[in-house]
């Protein structure tokens, strides 16, 4: 697979244990460029993004200038907790291109102090933004453990490193007669509401199904 791309910085395959990885690292215009160079960019970011083989995990990282909001209309690929308040131009660019592309802006989901989800600081320490992102697919989101930035680490930039943590896993879905068997979500049943419902689903169960001894024996007997 050959390409070439002009404002991705690189783009990489990662072998894993259940699935590889396609990671691409990319760095966007500063929210004050025009629109047409910003279009350009996610053009031609979602076109590499097409490229990766269809069965892999694939996540997009790097500078995006994009601060991203909380606002409603975000949620579905965006969580609560991302450091900003409101999406500035390259924010609502970069929550277009996730839902292009169905994935997840994984800094805005995990809930750390403000001081862990600042990416970037000015040289005159005045202005904080989170503005370095990391995304993955929605379907593979249960992977991504947590994403924060390592302030200690001196990377020699005004940008901290920002870290998250994968871990792989394989989905084992097992099928009955061709129907899919759905497991049990037994841990909910540590809410006391729930248990309530439980037990009185299997008291009615119990009335609907009673069968009385003399019953019994008659259906023995056939």
């Amino acid at each position: 697979m050959r390409f070439e791309p002009v404002m991705i910085d690189c783009w990489i395959r990662v072998r894993g244990n259940f699935r590889n990885y396609s990671i691409i690292n990319a760095h966007a215009p500063t929210d004050d460029k025009d629109d047409e160079e910003k279009d350009k960019f996610y053009l031609e970011l979602e076109t590499v993004y097409s490229q990766c083989p269809r069965r892999d995990i694939k996540i997009v990282l790097g500078d995006f200038n994009a601060k991203v909001g909380k606002e409603e209309s975000n949620y579905s690929y965006a969580g609560r907790n991302g450091l900003h308040e409101e999406c500035n131009g390259n924010g609502y660019k970069l929550v277009q291109f996730a839902a292009a592309t169905d994935t997840i802006i994984g800094g805005t989901i995990f809930t750390h102090k403000n001081i862990h989800k600042v990416t970037w600081r000015s040289p005159d320490g005045g202005t904080m933004n989170q503005i370095d992102h990391i995304l993955i697919q929605k379907k593979h989101s249960s992977d991504l453990k947590d994403v924060r930035c390592k302030r200690g680490v001196n990377v020699d930039s005004d940008h901290y490193l920002v870290m998250a943590k994968i871990q792989a896993r394989i989905s084992m879905n097992k099928t009955h007669k061709g129907q899919r068997v759905w497991k049990y979500n037994v841990q909910s049943l540590e809410n006391e509401e729930v248990q309530q419902t439980f037990r009185s689903k299997i008291m009615e169960l119990n009335e609907n199904t009673y069968v009385d001894e003399e019953s019994q024996k008659g259906i023995e007997q056939q």
